[in-house]
């Protein structure tokens, strides 16, 4: 058997796939299990033992500067055509509902079968299923496509890999401190940012119940890149507040060296985005922070959590409160916790 899936969008969206690619591995130990996805979000799988091969095409958005959109149409049918050649049995489309680019992709590869949610096409080849309701998380939704296969939809939690040489080479920066926590500053949306001063207060108060250190993470470049707009500014600005903290910069250029700083933490703060879902891909410990009622379909999947929602801004959330969540995480020693607080 061959499978193709196939997730084409942000990171976090892929590392939720995860569970549906380990469960197809398990059920198929002998199967090809292939993914196609870009080249922004395709590299958080490449140390995945349960895939075969990871293709990737870059979107018009993600483009250097040394390429052209020409280049890049051309060097997608190009990937089209070879995976076409693969004879693919099944292309499932890793979505939680009906995806039109991902199904033109797949009708492009040409698999036997198309494995997707509600699609409004006639004659096409496919397993049609109507897309999940209700405030299911984003994981069940998408694995519920398995159910086609007469797999149960009970998703296993995320599960990512890091490299093992990126954390050797890390290693030889991290403190000696008793406990490590890392802090994920960067969000895509505004309202997700919380602000530099309740990260330095949030520290100041952390600081006076645990023996600890932070470690900083930012997503890298200036704010004005119009590809991968980056905090650079933002990260420098808060090491400059905080210069009585044991704070220490951690730089990462690509996913895969995020990915191998946070399996090296004993605990993660974050925003709601994709670098909470790689936290939960690495089963560590969260304090995240949410702004909106999306919480309920994107929550950290299976693992330790506290989860604070600002409703209209992550701002809304004080520095004593998330101390507050963190350092009841912390005592709670991994026991199961999964906790919901609200501000307003």
């Amino acid at each position: 058997m061959k499978f193709l899936v196939i997730r084409r969008d942000n990171i976090g969206d892929l590392v939720c796939t995860t569970p549906l690619i380990q469960t197809l591995r398990e059920y198929y130990p002998d199967a090809q299990i292939d993914v196609l996805a870009n080249s922004y979000n395709a590299p958080v799988l490449n140390e995945h033992p349960a895939i075969n091969s990871v293709y990737s095409y870059t979107k018009s958005k993600h483009r250097r500067h040394d390429q052209s959109v020409l280049s890049l149409h051309i060097n997608r049918l190009k990937l089209l055509f070879k995976l076409r050649q693969q004879h693919y049995d099944y292309a499932l489309i890793g979505y939680s509902s009906f995806c039109k680019f991902g199904y033109r992709l797949a009708n492009w590869i040409n698999p036997k079968h198309i494995l997707g949610f509600e699609l409004p096409i006639k004659k096409a080849r496919n397993v049609q299923m109507r897309s999940p309701s209700g405030n299911w998380h984003e994981v069940r939704k998408t694995f519920h496509l398995l159910t086609a296969l007469k797999i149960p939809n009970s998703p296993p939690p995320l599960n990512l890999f890091p490299k093992q040489s990126l954390q050797d080479a890390l290693k030889k920066q991290w403190p000696n401190s008793p406990i490590i926590i890392g802090l994920q500053i960067s969000a895509r949306k505004p309202k997700q940012r919380w602000s530099l001063e309740s990260f330095k207060e949030f520290m100041e108060e952390i600081l006076k119940q645990i023996d600890c250190s932070f470690m900083l993470f930012w997503s890298p470049g200036s704010s004005d890149n119009k590809h991968h707009p980056g905090d650079d500014l933002r990260a420098h600005d808060l090491i400059s507040l905080c210069p009585h903290l044991p704070l220490f910069p951690v730089f990462t250029n690509k996913v895969e060296d995020l990915t191998a700083g946070f399996s090296l933490c004993d605990y993660i703060v974050t925003s709601d985005g994709g670098a909470m879902h790689i936290a939960c891909g690495l089963n560590k410990p969260i304090l995240c922070f949410f702004a909106g009622p999306h919480y309920k379909s994107w929550y950290p999947w299976k693992t330790n959590y506290i989860l604070i929602n600002g409703n209209q801004t992550v701002n809304n959330i004080s520095a004593q409160t998330a101390a507050d969540g963190l350092v009841e995480l912390i005592k709670s020693k991994n026991q199961p916790i999964s906790k919901i607080l609200q501000c307003h």
